[in-house]
């Protein structure tokens, strides 16, 4: 079913699939603005969730990426990959890969923990309570389609067998260096653009309410521009753990 939508939305103009989960993402984020007037909290909640499902989804596939991985010089990656089948209806884990993945959760772990926590800190509400059942059938609009995203990737047509586990890694961690990216390139200016227009329209002696931060329009500003910068990212090479 995904490969069809691909193919019938992207095949004609060369697009690359990693495309088909951004536009998706951002389709959800822009009705769900327009249409259920989501705050500000809603958008970096989900923003946060997909973070963390594309980061738990490919972390997860490097176990059974046959591969080895270049440029280490272990014996362990010279020999041809020791199998263990423990996951029914799962291809085999490779006994090699284990300690890769496990230094890669954690890792992830810590960076994940600390944007939740600011994140937490700065909504000042519970998770719960902004998850609306638009909001709920945005994050599972995410987890189908990352899914699928990495099945395609991955295990379809045994494609595990060509795959190292570094490609799953790095996939799991381009979120990450992608949001540090968007943080210069995009929310900074914009923010400090609107602060400028702001305070230019309120006048000396004008107030600015705070309030107007979390209008569908102001965030339509953000929004879309990180749309379109996180669908050209698709063919950077960013990484923030080594």
């Amino acid at each position: 079913m995904y490969s069809k939508v691909e193919k019938a939305l992207f095949g004609r103009f060369g697009l690359a699939s990693d495309y088909l989960t951004q536009i998706i993402t951002h389709a959800f984020l822009v009705v769900g603005i327009v249409a259920f007037q989501w705050s500000v909290f809603e958008i970096l909640l989900i923003y946060v969730l997909e973070i963390a499902v594309i980061n738990v989804l490919f972390t997860f596939a490097a176990l059974f990426a046959a591969q080895p991985i270049d440029g280490r010089d272990a014996e362990k990656w010279k020999r041809e990959p020791n199998p263990i089948r423990t996951i029914p209806l799962l291809p085999p884990v490779y006994r090699r890969n284990v300690g890769v993945v496990v230094k890669q959760f954690l890792a992830s772990l810590f960076y994940l923990s600390i944007i939740g926590i600011a994140v937490v800190d700065f909504i000042e509400q519970s998770v719960l309570s902004l998850l609306s059942s638009s909001a709920g059938l945005a994050v599972l609009a995410i987890c189908i389609t990352q899914t699928a995203r990495v099945w395609q990737q991955f295990f379809a047509g045994q494609s595990y067998r060509e795959r190292s586990p570094a490609e799953a890694i790095k996939a799991a961690q381009k979120p990450l260096g992608e949001a540090l990216f968007l943080l210069l390139l995009v929310i900074v200016p914009i923010t400090v653009a609107l602060g400028i227009t702001a305070i230019a329209v309120a006048g000396d002696g004008g107030e600015i309410e705070l309030g107007a931060v979390e209008t569908g329009a102001v965030l339509l500003l953000y929004v879309i521009p990180i749309g379109v910068v996180r669908v050209w990212l698709q063919d950077a090479k960013l990484t923030i753990i080594d």
